[in-house]
Formats: C-alpha cells, structure tokens, sequence
C-alpha cells in the first residue's frame, strides 16, 4: 500500500471519511511515513474529516498518534 504522490495523505483522510479504522492503524503503523496532518486541496486535515463524519473511532487513532 502506498500514497499517491500527487496527494500525500490521502489514504488517512480516506480512513477517517469512511471512519475505517484499521486502515488508519495500517498506514500509520506502515514502513512509509505519512504526515499525519496533510491536508486536502481545501486545507482539511484528517481530523477535521474524521469530525466532519463522526468517524470517533478514527478521531481517537488520530489524536492518539499527534494528529491536529
């Protein structure tokens, strides 16, 4: 599993739309580092979409692991 270059984080804002939270857990324990706190091209970091969507259990992940 890897990031799209074109939009790095992409997969964790995914995670957090679709609160599916062992994907999160995947990437953020994966080889690749990832930015936690990417943003999409309106500036919405994963947290946002994660609160957006009532995805807690993604949230939580989030928060835990430094997100903003």
């Amino acid at each position: 599993m890897s990031e799209n270059d074109s939009w790095p984080g992409q997969l964790i804002h995914q995670a957090a739309l679709y609160n599916n939270e062992e994907l999160l857990l995947c990437v953020l324990q994966g080889d690749e580092r990832v930015n936690i706190d990417s943003q999409d091209i309106c500036g919405r970091t994963a947290v946002y979409t994660a609160v957006s969507n009532d995805s807690l259990q993604c949230l939580h992940i989030l928060l835990d692991n430094g997100g903003e």
